[in-house]
């Protein structure tokens, strides 16, 4: 039951143009910022003493952290809108050539990433690149 209701979200998300989805994973995160208390203050304590920064700064980077979760949640249900032809509208893949340059020379190629952006869509770019993963 709980598949059927996430792919009816997922279908309905599809539906809509990416900026509100954009939108909508802001309000989630925001929502989700409020709603958690527990994990929202030891993430903010965490902050505040790992990056030496003020409480109100702390708060700020935990929100955007937050806020992030909920876009990245809203574009996984998205990715069934992505397609080779159209994933280009959606991310930039920089230095592909090198990447494919390098993978032509035979020994493979290991990706080195931070915990930056969506990487679920990172890899449907590999993949609709022609870069086997």
């Amino acid at each position: 039951m709980q598949y059927r209701f996430l792919k009816f979200i997922s279908w309905v998300l599809c539906l809509l143009p990416h900026s509100v989805l954009l939108w909508l994973g802001k309000i989630l995160g925001s929502l989700y910022y409020q709603i958690a208390a527990k994990q929202r203050k030891r993430a903010i304590e965490q902050m505040m003493k790992s990056l030496q920064v003020p409480k109100e700064k702390a708060s700020e980077i935990c929100r955007d952290s937050f806020i992030n979760i909920g876009r990245t949640f809203l574009e996984i249900m998205y990715m069934p809108k992505l397609n080779r032809q159209n994933f280009t509208d959606y991310m930039e893949v920089e230095h592909i050539d090198r990447f494919k340059n390098a993978l032509a020379e035979g020994n493979g190629v290991v990706i080195l990433t931070a915990h930056v952006g969506n990487w679920e869509w990172l890899s449907a770019a590999l993949t609709f690149s022609d870069i086997p993963l």
